[in-house]
């Protein structure tokens, strides 16, 4: 999951649904890739500790699902913390990662993914949580994470 942040407001998507209407609001997602880069080896101790190399994977996943769904590039990327996606046939941890992001900077082509996005206001975010348009759990679970760790956060 990633929230990206520009100014005040917050990105989010949709995808459109099979019947080719857009479907509900959400975050950035994805999926660890090989692609995504580890830190090199240090060349002081020769090695880098598995925590800061896992955590250099799971920044740069966040920041690739977000340019690749949507083309924007994030900067200043941080890890707000974890949650459990738990069906009870498989609990999975899944990582929301903070980004900023210049809207002056050019856009990049996306892969497709996504039909619509749109950055919003935290006032905005309430409505559409309220009023049903955002309802995903995974979605949901970050923005309570970034509610709770970035209210004094300044890009």
């Amino acid at each position: 999951m990633i929230i990206a942040q520009s100014g005040d407001e917050i990105l989010i998507v949709s995808k459109e649904s099979a019947n080719g209407a857009l479907g509900p609001w959400e975050l950035p997602r994805g999926s660890w890739d090989k692609t995504d880069t580890r830190l090199e080896p240090s060349s002081t101790t020769g090695l880098v500790s598995r925590a800061v190399s896992q955590k250099n994977t799971i920044l740069a996943t966040g920041l690739r699902e977000l340019r690749e769904e949507t083309g924007y590039s994030g900067k200043n990327a941080k890890i707000l913390g974890e949650f459990v996606s738990d069906s009870s046939l498989y609990p999975q941890k899944v990582a929301v990662v903070f980004c900023a992001v210049d809207l002056s900077c050019p856009r990049h082509e996306t892969d497709g993914e996504i039909s619509s996005s749109r950055w919003v206001s935290p006032n905005q975010l309430r409505s559409l949580v309220a009023e049903g348009h955002i309802a995903d759990g995974h979605t949901l679970s970050a923005i309570a994470l970034w509610l709770i760790r970035c209210a004094s956060w300044e890009p």
